[in-house]
C-alpha cells in the first residue's frame, strides 16, 4: 500500500519508514531501529485461515521519501486438522523444550530483506486458538477435517511440541510430536489429521437450593420413578439418610 506524503511521523530520527500490522499501542522502535512488538498468545479462530490480528507483518521503505509499504509476514503457519464428533473450545501449542513463541519480540527489518525476529526472555511458551464459547464443530472424517491455523514465529522445537485440544464438553485431548520440528517464516506446515471425540452438547448444571418440603417432595418423586424437574442429591450427613438406606431407597455410601 502506498501512503501519500506527508504520511509518516516519528519521535525518532529514523533513516527510513517502518510500519507494523496490526496496530498495537505498545509497539515501539529504538534509536538503532529495532522494533519491539507483541505476538499474540491468544489467536481467534477463522475458517480455513488465521484469525483477525493473528498474523503480524512489518514493512520497510527504501528511504524517508519512499511511501510504498510492502508488508512481509513475521510468522510461519501450523495447521492442525481435527475430525470426529463434537466441538472444539480451544487448541493450545506448546514446545517440549521451553521454546518462547508468543509475547514480546524484537524485530530487525531492512529494506529488501527478510525480517529477523528474536523472542525476549519474558515471552511466553504457548499459543492458543480461541474457538468462541459455543465452539467449532469438527469434520466427520479425515478427508473433511476442520482446519485450525496457528501463526507461529520462526522456531525450532528441538524436542517436538504438544497440541492440547479442549472440547466444549470440557474433555481434554493431548497429541505430541516427539521429533525436532522447525517452523520457518512465511511457510505453511500441516499436521496429520487428528481424531477427537467430544460430546456434541452439554447442558450446564444449575445448582438449586431447595427448602426442606420441596426437597422431600422432589426426592420422593425421583425415587418413585416418575421424574421431577430436578436431579436430587442427598448426602450422608443430612437427616433422613439413614431412614432412606433402611428402606433400601438408597445404596449406603460406605
Amino acid at each position: 500500500e502506498e501512503v501519500k506524503a506527508p504520511g509518516f511521523h516519528s519521535g525518532n530520527d529514523l533513516s527510513t519508514n517502518y510500519a507494523v500490522y496490526p496496530y498495537m499501542a505498545n509497539t515501539k522502535i529504538s534509536s538503532n531501529e529495532q522494533i519491539t512488538l507483541n505476538l499474540p498468545a491468544v489467536q481467534s479462530y477463522a475458517e480455513k485461515g488465521f484469525g483477525l490480528g493473528a498474523n503480524t507483518m512489518v514493512a520497510v521503505t527504501s528511504c524517508p521519501e519512499d511511501y510504498l509499504l510492502k508488508f512481509k509476514n513475521l510468522c510461519g503457519y501450523l495447521i492442525v486438522k481435527l475430525y470426529g464428533t463434537g466441538s472444539v473450545r480451544s487448541i493450545e501449542l506448546t514446545g517440549k523444550n521451553g521454546e518462547k513463541i508468543a509475547g514480546t519480540a524484537i524485530v530487525t527489518a531492512s529494506y529488501g530483506e527478510e525480517p529477523q525476529i528474536e523472542m525476549e526472555d519474558e515471552a511466553t511458551e504457548s499459543i492458543t486458538i480461541d474457538c468462541i464459547e459455543n465452539g467449532i464443530s469438527v469434520g466427520t472424517s479425515s478427508s473433511q477435517a476442520t482446519e485450525f491455523w496457528l501463526c507461529v514465529p520462526p522456531t525450532t522445537f528441538s524436542k517436538g511440541f504438544t497440541i492440547t485440544v479442549t472440547g466444549t464438553d470440557g474433555q481434554v485431548i493431548e497429541k505430541g510430536v516427539s521429533s525436532s520440528r522447525t517452523i520457518l517464516r512465511n511457510m505453511v506446515y500441516t499436521l496429520q489429521a487428528i481424531e477427537v471425540n467430544f460430546s456434541s452438547s452439554q447442558e450446564p448444571l444449575e445448582m438449586v437450593d431447595l427448602g426442606s418440603q420441596d426437597y422431600m417432595t422432589s426426592l420422593s418423586t425421583d425415587l418413585s420413578g416418575e421424574g421431577s424437574d430436578y436431579d436430587v442429591v442427598t448426602i450422608k450427613d443430612v437427616p433422613g439418610y439413614a431412614s432412606l438406606v433402611q428402606k433400601k431407597s438408597l445404596e449406603p455410601l460406605d
